[in-house]
């Protein structure tokens, strides 16, 4: 993962044996956001929420093609996680 920057018209890739780019982009989220391994989202609950559901396979999360084993989330820290503010 790699972070660009702002104000970029255009980006050059190149590789010499191929590869697969996905590339991310928008404005930043206005809200204060919660972030913990792999999870993103506005409180606590939403996360603990996410959690549930990657463990669980409830299908929220797709599955990876190719991967037949998915990487268990580790067990929620044993404290509230509280939302922060973008810095920059």
């Amino acid at each position: 993962m790699l972070y660009l920057g702002t104000d970029r018209t255009e980006i050059t890739l190149s590789s010499a044996a191929g590869a697969t780019v996905a590339l991310l982009g928008g404005e930043p989220f206005p809200d204060a956001l919660v972030m913990w391994w792999n999870f993103v989202g506005r409180t606590h609950d939403e996360i603990v929420a996410a959690w549930h559901d990657w463990n669980g396979r409830t299908g929220r999360f797709a599955e990876v093609p190719g991967h037949d084993t998915r990487i268990p989330a580790p067990p929620m820290p044993e404290v509230r996680l509280t939302p922060r503010m973008r810095t920059a």
